[in-house]
């Protein structure tokens, strides 16, 4: 009975550090991009984003008219254009690949202004 006992001291203690305001790091590192959120959502007009290595992103290009999209470095950042496919999404995207800086250029296929957006992506280098 006193080994049960030590056993409920020594995890109840543990939890509770989990209780309280949270420390300047432990804020910062929530707010740092993550890997496990499923697809980062870029608003029209948004011109720098960070990522994670390995996270998905969708940008959200105004109108029904299908934007191309176009990457500085596909080895950062690959992306995705929408056609005709009923697996490919119909506004523009990407997922990025690697540590490192890219960017992203959306246009129109009628010409107009383009959309740019700086990517970084941080992280770890995916194993081979």
């Amino acid at each position: 009975m006193k080994a049960m006992a030590a056993v409920l001291v020594v995890l109840i203690v543990p939890l509770a550090g989990c209780s309280g305001p949270r420390s300047e790091a432990e804020a910062s590192a929530s707010a740092s991009p993550s890997a496990s959120a499923a697809v980062m959502n870029v608003d029209y007009g948004v011109d720098e984003i960070n990522v994670a290595v390995g996270q998905s992103i969708n940008f959200q290009t105004p109108g029904d008219v299908r934007w191309n999209a176009d990457s500085s470095d596909e080895q950062i950042v690959t992306v995705i254009v929408p056609d005709d496919d009923v697996f490919t999404p119909d506004t523009p995207g990407g997922v990025a690949k690697a540590p490192g800086q890219a960017t992203v250029t959306m246009t129109l296929p009628t010409g107009g202004t383009p959309w740019s957006v700086l990517v970084r992506v941080i992280g770890p280098s995916p194993s081979p």
